[in-house]
């Protein structure tokens, strides 16, 4: 069984506070730099539907072997910043794993691409061939980056470092379909 650090949990969590703290002071300051560049529709403003193809490295209950997959999302903005909600489908290595998340996520505007942060919950459902089926629940914090394609058409590069039990990283890129523009929030 692998030891964790508590201490690095503490590091992570202190370091996903620093930055929420930094992305909401710059929140006010996006507007017209949104307006004024070439980085597609305000994601603050807009519903986010996508659809990401990626591995899940899992360490954790004998799972040791990367598991391909896909994960639909769905976000939502709100006057502090943005929840979405994931599915997660992987079968591969002898392993099926189903994973639904909740996330908040702050967008953070570095011009030419659109970086974001975020941090949630998830439920995992796994079997493997050396593993029966179990479920587990968890917190992850995670980013990435958005980059404008055409119209409403994005690409999106993700990464979430997931804990409890064991620790596990998802990798994903995908595109997203950005719906609504101005919701006048």
């Amino acid at each position: 069984m692998i030891k964790v650090c508590r201490k690095s949990h503490y590091v992570f969590l202190i370091n996903a506070l620093a930055l929420f703290l930094f992305s909401h002071l710059t929140w006010a300051a996006k507007d017209e730099a949104y307006n004024s560049s070439e980085l597609g529709p305000d994601p603050r403003r807009s519903y986010d539907l996508s659809i990401s193809l990626g591995t899940l490295l899992p360490n954790k209950n004998g799972l040791r072997e990367g598991v391909p997959g896909w994960i639909l999302r769905a976000s939502v903005p709100t006057r502090t910043g943005i929840v979405e909600a994931g599915l997660f489908s992987g079968i591969g290595n002898g392993i099926v794993y189903r994973s639904a998340s909740l996330d908040y996520r702050m967008d953070l505007l570095l011009d030419p691409v659109a970086a974001h942060f975020l941090i949630g919950f998830h439920g995992d459902q796994f079997s493997a061939e050396t593993a029966s089926s179990r479920f587990a629940g968890g917190w992850h914090y995670g980013g990435g980056v958005t980059q404008f394609l055409v119209g409403p058409l994005l690409f999106r590069f993700d990464f979430r470092h997931r804990f409890s039990p064991g620790q596990a990283v998802e990798v994903t890129l995908g595109l997203v379909y950005r719906l609504g523009s101005d919701l006048g929030n």
